[in-house]
């Protein structure tokens, strides 16, 4: 992978694992770009593909509320509560 194509502050996440192969990570890029990288071991390459299928036939959808500025108090106390099922978008 090469992380200099990457913008600035993006989330890299590794999914699934090779096995003896290593993931070389430029440490100059990461540092600068401040790139954040995440991984996890759940889950098989089957599993992987799976889900890639679900979402590519429109199964997997994302849960996205629109809210005016002036709703952000309710915002924060929906979030501090746990009640924010997906992501909330502030409109100005």
């Amino acid at each position: 992978m090469d992380l200099r194509w990457f913008r600035w502050r993006p989330t890299f996440y590794v999914l699934s694992l090779w096995r003896d192969r290593d993931f070389a990570t430029p440490i100059f890029d990461v540092v600068l770009k401040r790139i954040t990288l995440r991984g996890s071991i759940v889950g098989t390459r089957k599993d992987l593909a799976e889900a890639i299928e679900f979402a590519s036939e429109g199964k997997v959808r994302a849960h996205i509320h629109q809210l005016p500025i002036e709703k952000i108090n309710h915002v924060f106390a929906d979030l501090k509560a746990g009640k924010v099922d997906g992501r909330i978008v502030i409109k100005f």
